[in-house]
């Protein structure tokens, strides 16, 4: 009997471990997955509420233990966000404090310069501005500017579809035999507008794949995505067109 109670208590201990079991992963500079701390800029953990749960926690830490980010998921498979999200500067100085209910902007979006003063307290209702004032480095009001400010081909949506009009080659064995169709291309417009990382989220045929890659590439510079007035990565999905006439 004796045994057995061991045994019991061992199981008992046993599943909140697992049930809040967490994963750690590394990162360098450039946020890209590593395999260890030695090559790593930070480093982040994974921890769910529960073995069948799809609410989690992610948390990211510089190298010397201070903490990054701290990310409420709803649901993590959608990346669905849910209540405050934190990040935090090398020095330990809170950086973003942004409330989210259903993954939308919902409540306070407050942001702050390195040196602790105040940059910007915006209120948001269903991931709409309602209010807002933002502020320098030493606590003067500015201009209100925009929290996000998605990236934009140089001219706007209307000169994007006017350069894929104009430098779209339609492949020849396509024309010939009526093959078309909408090929999705993926990639991330990096801080400095340059379209990286491209690929097919969407294929079609290996040649109209083909020349909406090379279209893509051709593309110049992009105004990235600014974050709280920082240029930030960001991923663009771009669907390219081949329609005979």
């Amino acid at each position: 009997m004796k045994k057995f109670r061991k045994i019991v208590t061992f199981i008992l201990v046993l599943f909140p471990i697992l049930a809040n079991a967490q994963d750690t992963l590394f990162y360098n500079s450039k946020d890209e997955k590593v395999k260890a701390m030695a090559q790593a800029d930070y480093y982040q953990t994974l921890v769910k509420e529960s073995i069948d749960s799809k609410k989690l926690i992610e948390r990211s830490y510089y190298r010397n233990g201070q903490q990054r980010e701290e990310i409420y998921y709803l649901d993590f498979s959608q990346k669905k966000k849910e209540g405050t999200q934190r990040f935090w500067f090398r020095n330990g100085q809170l950086k973003l404090s942004v409330d989210y209910v259903d993954n939308k902007l919902h409540g306070n979006v407050w942001t702050y310069w390195q040196n602790g003063q105040i940059k910007r307290r915006d209120t948001f209702e269903n991931n709409q501005f309602v209010t807002g004032f933002c502020y320098d480095s030493i606590g003067n009001q500015i201009e209100h500017f925009d929290f996000v400010v998605l990236p934009t081909f140089p001219g706007g949506e209307k000169m994007l579809l006017e350069f894929l009009k104009h430098n779209i080659h339609y492949p020849s064995y396509d024309a010939e035999f009526g093959i078309q169709g909408k090929v999705v291309v993926k990639f991330v417009v990096s801080k400095d507008g340059t379209p990286t990382k491209i690929g097919i989220k969407t294929s079609v045929d290996r040649d109209l794949d083909k020349e909406a890659l090379r279209v893509v590439r051709a593309m110049p510079k992009w105004s990235p995505c600014l974050y709280d007035g920082e240029p930030y990565d960001s991923w663009f999905i771009l669907p390219v067109i081949f329609r005979m006439m």
